[in-house]
């Protein structure tokens, strides 16, 4: 790599963490717990719920034909930045929209509309990204790239929760929980527009036309590739058994458990920042020991997860923030576990094409499993009842398919075919020793900050005792 090129890189860097960093905002608030809440005090059903939360799922179809998208501009710049900038400036509308109870409209199906063209724009405009940002950064520098930008949205998207929900709590807390809601999604999106001056400051790729066709090698790789049915087969069941219960855990904080949006926030703010801080840990881990046994252990230990949330009674739910650092944790390794062995399966002249269909196929999967778990909850109605402390809620069924479903997935583990993994035994040396290398270092630091405390103290106890001699 020459200088200049060097530089560019470099520069490049700098613009697409600055702009992660001011997209943040609006990505935070447009998903998860906050998204959930905002849906919640629109007015939205346990169904409506369902459609709001798949929505990203079902438009993931669009990477299929955003390849297309980007040929016709010829400029993955252009597709990236003004794609992104346009689905965010929608949710400016989409932060209006309790105006719509001063003249008596129901605001949930503009809620829909809007969201679905945001989110249309937005997978076009990361199919773009992907395909520029892999063009750009070399391949010995994407680890490093990625690792840091998502480690920086990470912290963000972490501090963001734990703010907005305090904020949101003294908006609610003076029943202007509507004007709180408006006041954050319009604050996203003026920084969003920073997120587009930075990005347009990254340096440009041209784009290569190929007339790759995703769907039809799709099918040839399932036909044909062994290794890769069995995983599509693993990841198909896991990701429905997991999507059905997906769109209510927020839902059950607010509704049943009765938390405030603090505490939502506080939750969410651990279960989706550690997955971002804990992936270094887990690289390393999935390098030594391959990705089968890997699998074993986080989805195994994830599996139980729903039946943790049945169980819980609103006395002790506080006690869900240890679930979501454990959780959170888990699901760090499955993620990238998922993500590597859909790559580790396919030849290298077919991952491109093969991964963005995979991905739309993973997303409808994900939207009928969503869609189906709304419409059991709303089948089911107003059943109640309450034993001592726990009351039975409607939210416990999809929380039981789920767990149900996790275990019945898990078995089809044992059908992927990786011959040079590891045993599940080794693995779990391997992250005790890990884990332990962490305490090690906590204790040193911790041994370290008690003797400042203990010096500090001396000196204090020594300015004391002068000042009594005195």
């Amino acid at each position: 790599m020459n200088k200049r090129s060097s530089a560019d890189i470099h520069r490049s860097f700098k613009f697409s963490f600055l702009e992660g960093i001011f997209g943040a905002p609006i990505a935070t608030i447009s998903s998860g717990a906050l998204l959930t809440g905002y849906a919640l005090y629109l007015g939205a059903t346990p169904l409506e719920i369902s459609l709001i939360l798949s929505l990203p799922f079902l438009t993931q179809l669009v990477q299929l034909v955003a390849p297309r998208v980007i040929e016709a501009v010829g400029d993955l710049r252009k597709v990236t930045a003004y794609g992104t900038l346009y689905s965010r400036l929608i949710w400016g509308l989409i932060g209006l929209l309790p105006l719509l109870f001063l003249l008596g409209w129901n605001p949930i199906a503009p809620f829909l509309a809007l969201s679905a063209v945001s989110l249309i724009l937005f997978n076009v405009s990361l199919n773009s990204w992907l395909i520029w940002m892999a063009d750009l950064i070399p391949r010995r520098m994407r680890g490093r790239f990625f690792g840091r930008r998502n480690m920086y949205i990470g912290l963000i998207t972490m501090g963001l929760l734990l703010g907005t929900g305090y904020f949101l709590d003294i908006f609610a807390a003076q029943g202007e929980t509507g004007l709180g809601y408006s006041i954050l999604i319009l604050t996203g999106v003026a920084l969003s527009y920073f997120s587009f001056r930075f990005i347009l400051q990254v340096k440009n790729v041209p784009v290569v036309t190929n007339g790759r066709t995703s769907r039809a090698r799709l099918l040839d790789e399932f036909r044909h590739n062994e290794q890769f049915r069995s995983i599509l087969t693993f990841i198909g069941i896991w990701t429905f058994v997991t999507g059905i219960a997906s769109p209510f855990y927020y839902v059950y904080l607010f509704e049943t458990l009765r938390w405030s949006y603090a505490d939502a926030t506080i939750y969410a703010a651990i279960a989706t920042g550690l997955p971002f801080l804990m992936q270094p840990f887990w690289g390393k881990i999935l390098d030594r020991v391959g990705h089968k046994p890997l699998l074993h252990i986080c989805v195994s230990s994830v599996t139980v997860v729903p039946l943790v949330w049945i169980l819980i009674t609103p006395p002790v739910s506080r006690y869900l923030w240890i679930e979501a650092l454990v959780s959170g944790t888990l699901w760090a390794g499955i993620n990238i576990t998922v993500f590597n062995i859909v790559l580790y399966a396919l030849p290298g002249d077919r991952k491109a094409p093969v991964v963005a269909a995979f991905s739309s196929v993973t997303g409808v999967i994900n939207f009928v499993a969503m869609i189906l778990g709304g419409i059991i909850v709303s089948l089911i109605g107003a059943v109640h009842f309450r034993i001592s402390t726990w009351e039975f809620s409607v939210y416990h069924v999809p929380f039981f398919l789920s767990f149900v479903g996790r275990i019945f997935a898990a078995g089809f583990i044992k059908n992927i075919r990786e011959p040079e993994a590891k045993s599940v035994s080794v693995v779990a040396q391997v992250i005790t020793s890990g884990l332990i290398k962490r305490v090690s270092l906590g204790r040193q630091f911790w041994v370290f900050f008690t003797r400042i405390n203990g010096k500090k103290n001396g000196r204090k106890k020594n300015a004391d005792l002068n000042t009594e001699k005195h």
